[in-house]
Protein backbone atom coordinates (compact mmCIF):
# COMPACT_ATOMS: atom_id res chain seq x y z
CA UNK A 1 0.00 0.00 0.00
CA UNK A 2 1.12 3.50 -0.21
CA UNK A 3 1.35 4.13 3.51
CA UNK A 4 3.78 1.19 3.83
CA UNK A 5 5.79 1.97 0.86
CA UNK A 6 6.01 5.69 2.91
CA UNK A 7 7.49 3.71 6.27
CA UNK A 8 9.66 2.22 4.09
CA UNK A 9 11.20 5.09 2.42
CA UNK A 10 11.12 6.88 5.71
CA UNK A 11 13.08 3.89 7.36
CA UNK A 12 15.50 4.26 4.50
CA UNK A 13 16.44 7.96 4.36
CA UNK A 14 16.14 7.93 8.78
CA UNK A 15 19.40 5.04 8.20
CA UNK A 16 21.03 7.63 5.30
CA UNK A 17 21.01 10.64 7.22
CA UNK A 18 21.35 8.88 10.86
CA UNK A 19 20.52 12.62 12.43
CA UNK A 20 18.44 13.34 15.50
CA UNK A 21 18.10 10.37 17.32
CA UNK A 22 15.58 11.38 19.83
CA UNK A 23 12.84 12.16 16.87
CA UNK A 24 14.46 9.40 14.91
CA UNK A 25 15.02 6.25 16.98
CA UNK A 26 11.41 6.29 18.60
CA UNK A 27 10.08 6.29 14.98
CA UNK A 28 11.80 3.77 13.92
CA UNK A 29 11.52 0.99 17.25
CA UNK A 30 7.85 1.63 16.43
CA UNK A 31 8.32 0.16 13.09
CA UNK A 32 9.43 -2.87 14.47
CA UNK A 33 5.85 -3.99 15.31
CA UNK A 34 5.22 -3.77 11.67
CA UNK A 35 2.94 -6.60 10.37
CA UNK A 36 5.57 -6.30 7.08
CA UNK A 37 8.86 -8.19 7.34
CA UNK A 38 10.62 -5.34 5.04
CA UNK A 39 10.12 -2.67 6.99
CA UNK A 40 10.66 -4.30 10.33
CA UNK A 41 13.85 -5.07 8.43
CA UNK A 42 14.80 -1.79 7.10
CA UNK A 43 13.84 0.07 10.66
CA UNK A 44 16.53 -2.03 12.28
CA UNK A 45 18.49 -1.50 8.85
CA UNK A 46 18.54 2.38 10.15
CA UNK A 47 18.84 1.39 14.27
CA UNK A 48 22.08 0.01 13.07
CA UNK A 49 23.07 3.36 11.93
CA UNK A 50 22.76 5.35 15.09
CA UNK A 51 24.42 3.10 17.04
CA UNK A 52 24.99 3.42 20.39
CA UNK A 53 22.51 6.47 20.36
CA UNK A 54 20.16 4.00 19.63
CA UNK A 55 20.55 2.30 22.81
CA UNK A 56 17.22 3.33 24.32
CA UNK A 57 15.87 0.23 21.69
CA UNK A 58 18.19 -2.51 22.65
CA UNK A 59 15.58 -4.36 24.13
CA UNK A 60 13.14 -4.02 21.42
CA UNK A 61 16.35 -5.08 18.88
CA UNK A 62 16.96 -8.18 21.44
CA UNK A 63 13.76 -9.40 20.71
CA UNK A 64 13.90 -9.16 17.21
CA UNK A 65 16.48 -12.14 17.42
CA UNK A 66 13.25 -14.60 17.63
CA UNK A 67 11.31 -13.15 14.42
CA UNK A 68 10.20 -15.55 12.13
CA UNK A 69 11.77 -14.01 9.26
CA UNK A 70 15.43 -15.04 8.54
CA UNK A 71 16.22 -11.26 6.86
CA UNK A 72 14.70 -9.26 9.98
CA UNK A 73 16.80 -12.07 12.07
CA UNK A 74 20.06 -10.85 10.50
CA UNK A 75 19.35 -7.47 11.01
CA UNK A 76 18.38 -7.22 14.59
CA UNK A 77 21.71 -9.06 15.16
CA UNK A 78 23.78 -6.31 12.96
CA UNK A 79 21.66 -3.78 14.67
CA UNK A 80 22.78 -5.06 18.24
CA UNK A 81 25.99 -5.51 17.50
CA UNK A 82 25.93 -1.78 16.60
CA UNK A 83 23.71 -0.40 19.09
CA UNK A 84 24.86 -2.34 22.34
CA UNK A 85 28.10 -4.93 21.37
CA UNK A 86 27.50 -6.62 25.39
CA UNK A 87 24.14 -7.43 24.98
CA UNK A 88 24.78 -9.21 21.35
CA UNK A 89 27.61 -10.64 22.67
CA UNK A 90 25.41 -12.08 25.87
CA UNK A 91 22.56 -13.00 22.84
CA UNK A 92 24.66 -14.56 21.17
CA UNK A 93 26.13 -16.63 24.42
CA UNK A 94 22.19 -17.31 25.17
CA UNK A 95 21.59 -18.90 21.46
CA UNK A 96 24.68 -21.25 22.50
CA UNK A 97 23.61 -22.43 25.65
CA UNK A 98 19.71 -22.88 25.00
CA UNK A 99 17.80 -26.30 25.30
CA UNK A 100 17.14 -26.53 21.95
CA UNK A 101 20.75 -26.19 20.96
CA UNK A 102 22.02 -29.07 22.80
CA UNK A 103 24.96 -27.65 24.12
Amino acid sequence: TGTELHRFEVCIALGRIAARPEVSVPFLRDQLSDPEQIIRREALNALEKFGPAAASTTLAVTKMLADPNEYVRIGATNALKAIDPAAAAAAAFAATTSPLTGA
